[in-house]
């Protein structure tokens, strides 16, 4: 007898998944957004799991003995996934039925990763010596993105999954510190060889240029967001690093009194630097495509950038769909898009907009729970849909919801346990 499990409830293409795609007017002339607006909040209900992760459980799940039947009546072919389930695939890994390892299998199967003894022996081994209450889903997103051999990135992601990698506070703090060692530095002026000063200046100079790009300033008002090459900035960022490392270390060799005096200044400069490193590392991770591809939900690219609106403990978050009909090349479609922008201020509250973009059509939802801001909103309708018009587009439609979006479930969805079934598949 084999068994499978299935998510009970609509498919990700269904009619009925989701809220509807068409009806009523949303006073703009259009109908209402052609998204279903509860996936965004509830990942979980756009997929089935009937095939992907069935076929996990019929390949590991142990064998049973085909239960008498009665005459005249049907076998019961479907019941509720439970905790004994999980616990039976351990036994047939070879695997003891442990709080923690029921929970890792129940992670693997969440994140739709096969339950096998290899996945479960690649984050066993991720979460040895760590403390952090989260290391078993961050060693499962690892895996999941193709990293299961790299420890490193199990610790970023446990830092994102924590709220601990914030991109508007880690550039601040490189541009706090790099401003005290450029007024150490240039006190050491006529201490130093002058090609040594003048060259090191001007890759300063350069540093602090591409810092304030970063952060988003600009000369006027207007907010222009820079979506930054992530692996260019990181290297970057590494050579500078690695040029101060050397400096001081000849400083050291040939005048250890001036190389003390601005020692701290050095270490405080690399460790922001360091910081600001593995936050944008962090971000291409979450980025990366994940190794299973069969699970129905849609995949982002994804950018922390400083808030220029607010404060720096709230970056803006910008999520871009990735198309899956592309090469590596061409990442996205931008005539068949989903844009996803959320922000904090002191006068909007938080924000969350979900763009969609279908050829010259687009569709808006904003998710807010300030009713100033869901009145702003609906003052401004009239001047979107005639800015929109201004570049060619059409606005379809508007909807505000009074709720917050999270994005990490946009980003790392998850299958809903609770929805599952474990299926007779015996023919």
């Amino acid at each position: 007898m084999g068994l499978g499990i299935s998510r009970t409830g609509p498919r990700p293409n269904d009619p009925g998944a989701g809220a509807s795609r068409t009806g009523g007017s949303d006073g703009t002339g259009g109908t209402k957004p052609a998204f279903p607006i509860e996936e965004l909040q509830h990942a979980d209900a756009r997929i089935s799991t009937a095939q992907s992760v069935s076929e996990t459980t019929q390949t590991t799940a142990a064998p049973r003995t085909k239960p008498a039947e009665t005459p005249g009546t049907q076998p019961n072919i479907a019941r509720k996934w439970n905790v004994n389930d999980v616990a039976d695939l351990l036994v047939n890994i070879q695997k003891a039925p442990t709080a923690e390892n029921k929970t890792i299998l129940s992670t693997l199967i969440k994140y739709g990763l096969e339950a096998s003894g290899d996945n479960f022996n690649s984050i066993h081994q991720l979460i040895q010596g760590r403390a952090q209450n989260n290391a078993i889903e961050s060693s499962v997103i690892s895996t999941l993105k193709g990293l299961s051999t790299s420890p490193k990135s199990v610790d970023l992601i446990s830092k994102f999954l924590n709220n601990q990698s914030l991109a508007g506070q880690s550039l601040s703090q490189v541009q706090q510190t790099l401003q005290q060692f450029t007024a150490a530095f240039e006190a050491l002026k006529n201490s130093l060889p002058p090609a040594i000063f003048a060259g090191l200046s001007n890759i300063m100079a350069q540093l602090e240029k591409n810092l304030k790009k970063l952060t988003q300033e600009s000369a006027n008002q207007e907010l222009a967001l820079t979506l930054v090459n992530q692996g260019k900035v990181v290297k970057d960022f590494h050579l500078f690093a690695g040029f101060i490392a050397g400096f001081q270390e000849k400083l050291k060799q040939s005048n250890p009194k001036i190389a003390d005096r601005i020692q701290g200044e050095i270490s405080n400069l690399q460790e922001s630097i360091g910081q600001l490193i593995e936050n944008l590392v962090s971000q291409s991770i979450i980025s990366k495509s994940s190794v299973t591809s069969n699970i129905g939900f849609d995949e982002f690219s994804y950018w922390q950038i400083p808030n220029p609106m607010g404060t720096r403990k709230h970056p803006i978050e910008i999520l871009i769909k990735k198309d899956p009909q592309s090469d590596k090349k061409r990442k996205f479609n931008p005539e068949k898009t989903k844009i996803v922008v959320k922000c904090d201020t002191e006068d909007l509250g938080e924000l969350a907009i979900v763009v969609e973009i279908s050829g010259q059509k687009v569709w808006y939802m904003f998710y807010t729970e300030n009713s100033q801001t869901k009145a702003l909103i609906a003052q401004n309708t009239k001047e979107l849909k005639n800015k929109l018009a201004a570049q060619n587009y059409e606005l379809q439609g508007v909807r505000t919801l009074p709720k917050k979006l999270n994005v990490k479930k946009l980003l790392l969805p998850t299958i809903n346990l609770d929805k599952l079934s474990k299926i007779n598949a015996e023919i």
